[in-house]
């Protein structure tokens, strides 16, 4: 009687670990801040010394303003659509100009800036931040040509969060200063707005308790010695 029961726990453990392994699509939402670094404030990254305008009455600035997504949301919204399972998604729009100046007018620029990405688990309700830093070094132009400026990440381009069941790994990509499908246009065509994507990663958060795939093979190791000991009753009987 014992080994019966015991073959048939191990032939209801796998079905049990296999069903519950099986999780459903797990939903997300996001919000990004972002600020520029002194001596440029705010949202707004300046040129460290303004040039002369054409007019020569007023200094010209070149300047990049930084809008994270969603940048109307202060902080996480729970009832404002989600996203579900892995995906890549926007961080960044940048413009730039030049202040006081006719269109085409180029200006140097140098200057750094950071972002937040912030994360909220659907399931759990639980929020996570993880903060990138970049900079910009070259020269922009009016209506947003950004075609001329590098940017450089100062720091890890990839973080992690646990949040709730769920392990999001996230890692934001190049700059895109111009239309991806237009790389070998001999004249840069701005059509989006320069940007950064993030491409968020989310799997189920795996502990370094016994995963259910293991304890699956066990059991269906217990049950295989089971139909032996089995066999070998009816055998003798």
């Amino acid at each position: 009687m014992k080994t019966t029961t015991a073959c048939l726990l191990a032939l209801v453990v796998p079905s049990f670990f296999a069903s519950s392994a099986s999780a459903e699509m797990t939903h997300w939402t996001y919000v990004v801040s972002a600020n520029a670094d002194p001596p440029s404030y705010g949202t707004q990254i300046q040129a460290p010394h303004p040039q002369p305008s054409p007019s020569n009455t007023f200094p010209s600035y070149a300047i990049i303003n930084l809008h994270p997504a969603y940048e109307d949301r202060p902080h996480i919204l729970w009832n404002v659509g989600y996203i579900p399972g892995s995906t890549q998604t926007r961080a960044m729009s940048f413009d730039s100009g030049v202040t006081t100046s006719s269109a085409g007018t180029l200006g140097e620029i140098h200057g750094s800036y950071h972002f937040t990405l912030s994360i909220g688990d659907f399931a759990s309700h639980a929020i996570g931040s993880l903060t990138f830093a970049g900079r910009f070094d070259g020269f922009v132009g009016n209506d947003s040509d950004m075609t001329r400026v590098s940017h450089t990440y100062l720091g890890p381009t990839t973080g992690q969060l646990h949040l709730g069941a769920n392990l999001y790994t996230v890692r934001v990509l190049p700059f895109q200063p111009v239309d991806a499908q237009e790389p070998f246009s001999p004249v840069p065509r701005v059509v989006n707005d320069p940007q950064i994507d993030a491409m968020v990663d989310v799997r189920p958060f795996v502990s370094d308790t016994p995963e259910p795939s293991t304890l699956s093979l066990a059991a269906l190791g217990l049950a295989a010695s089971c139909a032996a000991g089995v066999y070998r009753r009816l055998s003798r009987s």
